[in-house]
């Protein structure tokens, strides 16, 4: 036990959603894909960034910010 909290004893893998399709079959994700691969952003500032949580509900997923951290510039 560490920082006081128990060990989570749930299987987690952390990871990044960068898109969701609901009910998409091999064809239209690879069309996404296809229509997004070419994206590209330029140079921006980052002046925070925050942990957040997710549930997926009937409707969509619900998250949540749990911890915000400040970067120094």
């Amino acid at each position: 036990m560490r920082a006081g909290l128990e060990p989570e004893e749930r299987k987690f893998s952390p990871h990044i959603t960068l898109a969701r399709l609901k009910d998409a079959g091999r064809a239209r994700a690879e069309q996404f894909v296809a229509c997004h691969a070419a994206f590209h952003a330029g140079p921006f500032v980052i002046e925070r960034f925050a942990l957040y949580s997710s549930f997926l509900s009937s409707q969509s997923a619900i998250h949540i910010e749990e911890a915000s951290y400040p970067l120094a510039g």
